[in-house]
Order: C-alpha cells, then structure tokens, then sequence
C-alpha cells in the first residue's frame, strides 16, 4: 500500500473496507469523496468533505496499517 499520506494510499485502504469503488490513482474525484464520507459517517467522525487528521487515524486504526 502506498503511505496514507497519498491519495493512492488513502483511495486503497477504503477500497479494502468496502468504502471506495473506482481507479486507485491520485485524482481524488467525487467517488473517492463519496467513500471517504460513508466512511466518516460510519465512524461516527466529522464529515468534512477532506481527508483530515482524524479522518487519516481512524483509517489506519481500523484499516490497521
């Protein structure tokens, strides 16, 4: 996996939990932005419409790297 710094990284770790259906590249488009807050919302965290610090944590936490 590519760091979670990367929207790669980022785009494959909510691919893997079922979040993220799509290219895993570094354009981070409506569907990456779809996912990202199912996740949040699932997550009981903000939704923020960015990949924040607390977006990030909770996603290695439970990703689990």
């Amino acid at each position: 996996l590519n760091p979670i710094t990367t929207v790669s990284g980022q785009k494959s770790r909510l691919m893997n939990l079922g979040y993220y259906f799509g290219p895993v590249d570094e354009n981070f488009d409506d569907a990456a932005k779809k996912g990202m807050n199912d996740f949040q919302k699932s997550q009981g965290l903000s939704v923020t419409d960015a990949m924040d610090d607390d977006t990030r944590s909770k996603l290695l936490q439970v990703h689990g790297h």
